[in-house]
């Protein structure tokens, strides 16, 4: 009889299979910028990795070797969603300010944070051997969940700015705007599971490799399922956009005011 990690991962291969073979058509489908349609391939091709581990290391939960890749893979899940987001961003930028520098600093900001959040995971997920302590890894995927909060507040911050332009948007930006809404409260509570499991690790309830009915539900509600919404309704976004590619406009600034170049 499989255990709850076993039907896990068949449930997230029945459900990315899918989310990997519709979001590959939008790599060609849009122009540059292409970074938010490569991470929904990317993700859907990660959770289905995560599926592989997570079989291999029910069938072996004595084999240490496991342990950190399954807890690895399960938490860094967050940061190619928030990338994502980014890249949206980044997408709006060509649709209505394609050279505003301010937008242009803000997006490089973005990229630095993630890349210190998914940094601290890695490192630490490295780190995590016989010769050195457990506290090392926790402490950093600690820090590391922090951080993702602050990424997405920021990423907040920006959206919340480009909305108070609403009436001058194009329909396609405020398509992304919507999807925003919905993929902002999905993020939250995604990184809410992922600040749980990494200040509570030795609580059973947010131990995402735990066994007992109260962890599984949290995994699958708070993790699990808003990961994958989040991917759908980017696929969905992607297909219900027109071909984006890299707009020639008017040179202005992040407010909408002219600028010589």
């Amino acid at each position: 009889m499989w255990s709850h990690l076993s039907s896990l991962a068949v449930a997230i291969i029945v459900f990315y299979t899918p989310a990997l073979f519709l979001s590959f058509p939008l790599i060609i489908r849009h122009g540059r910028p292409r970074l938010v349609w490569f991470l929904n391939f990317i993700m859907a091709a990660l959770r289905i990795g995560t599926s592989v581990v997570l079989f291999l290391r029910d069938k072996n939960p004595s084999d240490a070797r496991f342990q950190t890749p399954s807890l690895t893979l399960l938490s860094v899940g967050v940061f190619p969603l928030l990338l994502s987001a980014i890249g949206f961003i980044r997408v709006i930028r060509e649709l209505e300010l394609p050279k505003s520098r301010s937008m242009v600093l803000c997006i490089v900001v973005l990229r630095l944070i993630f890349l210190v959040g998914i940094a601290l995971l890695i490192v630490g997920a490295i780190l995590r051997s016989p010769t050195h302590p457990t506290g090392i890894f926790e402490n950093m995927v600690r820090a590391s969940s922090i951080v993702s909060l602050g990424l997405l507040l920021a990423i907040a911050a920006i959206q919340v700015f480009i909305g108070t332009r609403l009436n001058e948007l194009s329909s396609s930006t405020k398509t992304i705007m919507t999807a925003f809404v919905a993929t902002g409260h999905l993020l939250l509570l995604r990184i809410l599971y992922f600040i749980l499991s990494a200040f509570n690790a030795h609580a059973p309830t947010f131990s995402p490799l735990s066994s007992t009915p109260g962890s599984v539900a949290a995994l699958v509600c708070m993790s699990l399922i808003p990961e994958y919404m989040v991917v759908a309704i980017n696929i969905y976004v992607g297909w219900k956009l027109p071909r984006v590619t890299r707009a020639q406009g008017p040179s202005v600034d992040w407010l909408g005011r002219d600028r010589k170049v």
